[in-house]
């Protein structure tokens, strides 16, 4: 169908804490700071990591589209998709076109990864969501010059995702149709 679900793939404490913990660590210090300046009356330090954020951005959301990988940059996030054994050992394996290919993986990062935080409906930015990503094939946001590269897109929630918060909607057979460039 186009697509893999690995449930359990990554421990939750020792693979995607990391990650957690840099956001949570930039989120507290721009709350901080935003409590200072008076734009917020309460940091949301009482809340866990899955609703923080949302508390925050309920009185002031500039935290919000600073959060994307183009401008924090966290390196928890690159240690992650760039070293974790068992995720490297999917992507060899989802790479592969057949048994003789050396051991070696020859792993060449997008400048299109991103890591999106998402907000309940209603808690958005009033003059648009830089997080909302309308429908797309991630290959019709490339160069052309990658056409024949081997692409794997790897979406790692850091909060459980289900139908109601916002999961990932695939299109079953997506990758066998016409490439729709990204508008």
């Amino acid at each position: 169908d186009g697509f893999v679900i690995l449930r359990g793939l990554l421990d939750d404490e020792d693979h995607l804490g990391p990650v957690r913990e840099e956001y949570a660590r930039y989120i507290e210090k721009r709350a901080s700071e935003l409590a200072r300046e008076g734009k917020l009356k309460s940091d949301g330090s009482d809340k866990g990591f899955s609703e923080r954020l949302a508390t925050i951005c309920k009185e002031a959301n500039q935290i919000y589209a600073e959060l994307s990988l183009h401008r924090l940059f966290p390196q928890s996030v690159f240690q992650l998709i760039t070293t974790n054994s068992r995720l490297l050992s999917i992507v060899k394996d989802l790479l592969s076109k057949d048994d003789s290919q050396t051991n070696e993986l020859k792993l060449d990062l997008s400048p299109i990864q991103h890591v999106r935080p998402k907000l309940p409906a209603g808690l958005t930015p009033r003059d648009g969501d830089p997080h909302v990503v309308p429908w797309h094939q991630d290959a019709g946001v490339c160069l052309s010059s990658s056409d024949q590269a081997a692409m794997v897109t790897v979406w790692i929630p850091l909060v459980p995702a289900h139908q109601k918060n916002g999961g990932l909607v695939l299109n079953p057979g997506g990758h066998t149709k016409v490439l729709n460039p990204a508008k």
